[in-house]
């Protein structure tokens, strides 16, 4: 690393994406790597203060 971006760039957990919408890395990487099942734990009325996360409930139960 020659700069200061490139290690602002490796600590972020999120980007935006060629559409505008913000995407978290680590989540993105737990998607998309789960074969069977993902099993996501937390206090809800927390989690859906967070618009990425809400987006996420919303999906999935209308998906179930």
């Amino acid at each position: 690393m020659t700069r200061a971006s490139q290690l602002a760039f490796l600590c972020s957990t999120q980007f935006e994406d060629e559409c505008g919408q913000w995407v978290d890395r680590k989540l993105n990487v737990a998607l998309t790597r789960a074969r069977e099942r993902m099993l996501i734990v937390g206090y809800r009325p927390l989690l859906e203060r967070v618009p990425l996360f809400r987006e996420l409930i919303d999906f999935c139960e209308s998906a179930h």
